[in-house]
C-alpha cells in the first residue's frame, strides 16, 4: 500500500533537533576545565590589573630595599639583622613571581585554572599570614581587616570563585584558619597570655617607635654618654 509505505518512512526519519530554551541550558562547570583557557569578566581583569601594580611595586621595595632602622632597633643581633633582611628579599622574589603570571594573564586577556588557583592559594596564604600577626580589635571597625592583602582576596573571590576548584577554595580556606589559630598562639607565646587590648598592642610598637622625647634623649646619651653622669 502506497500510504503504509509513505507512513513507514516518515516513522524512520528522524526528528529534527530543536535547541532547549535558554532556561534549561547546561550551567558551565564549576571550574576552568583542565588546559583550557577562558575569558575573564571585565571586573576581574580590572582587580589583576590594580593587583599587577600594586604587587610589581611591593616586589622592587621588598627585594632591592636596604637596612631599615626598624630592623636595627628591633634586633639586638648582627644575624637577627640579616635574617630580617633576608626575608623581606624572600617575600619579594615571592611577590615578583605573581606579578610575572598576572602580566601574562592581563596580556591574553584570558585565565586558565592552575592560574586562577595559584592566585587563590597565593592571597589566602598572604592572609594567614597577615591574620597571624594582626593587631586587637578596634571599634567600629578591624583595622587589621582593612589591609590590601585582605581586601584582594575578597575581591577575588567575589569575581572568580567559580573558576576554581571546590578543593583550592577548600585549601585556601585553611590557610585563613590557620592563620586565626597562629593568632592565638601569637597572644600566647609573644605576649605571656596577657589581655589582648589596643593598649597592650601600642605598648608594644613603643618598643621600636619610641616617643620623640625619648628618641631625642637616646641619640643625645648616645653622642655625650657622661652627660648624665
Amino acid at each position: 500500500d502506497p500510504r503504509s509505505a509513505s507512513s513507514t518512512a516518515l516513522l524512520n526519519e528522524p526528528l529534527p533537533s530543536v535547541a532547549p530554551p535558554p532556561h534549561q541550558t547546561a550551567p558551565r562547570p564549576m571550574a576552568i576545565p583542565h588546559g583550557h583557557y577562558v575569558s575573564m569578566p571585565v571586573m576581574l581583569w580590572s582587580l589583576l590589573l590594580l593587583e599587577l601594580i600594586y604587587f610589581t611595586a611591593k616586589a622592587l621595595h621588598a627585594y632591592c630595599c636596604g637596612l631599615r632602622d626598624v630592623w636595627i632597633r628591633m634586633c639586638a643581633t648582627k644575624m637577627g639583622k640579616m635574617q630580617l633582611w633576608l626575608y623581606s628579599m624572600t617575600h619579594g622574589v615571592a611577590l615578583g613571581v605573581v606579578a610575572y603570571m598576572l602580566w601574562d594573564i592581563i596580556g591574553n586577556v584570558k585565565i586558565s585554572r592552575i592560574e586562577i588557583e595559584v592566585l587563590f592559594v597565593a592571597h589566602a596564604a598572604w592572609v594567614g599570614v597577615h591574620l597571624s600577626f594582626i593587631g586587637p580589635p578596634k571599634w567600629p571597625l578591624f583595622k587589621g581587616l582593612c589591609h590590601p592583602d585582605v581586601v584582594a582576596l575578597v575581591l577575588l573571590s567575589i569575581c572568580a570563585w567559580d573558576l576554581a576548584r571546590w578543593g583550592c577554595l577548600l585549601l585556601s580556606g585553611l590557610f585563613v584558619l590557620f592563620g586565626v589559630k597562629r593568632n592565638f598562639e601569637c597572644r600566647r607565646v609573644i605576649f605571656e597570655g596577657k589581655e589582648w587590648t589596643p593598649e597592650l598592642y601600642k605598648a608594644a610598637e613603643a618598643e621600636i617607635w619610641p616617643e620623640t622625647e625619648t628618641r631625642e634623649k637616646a641619640f643625645e646619651d648616645k653622642e655625650c654618654p657622661g652627660a648624665g653622669a
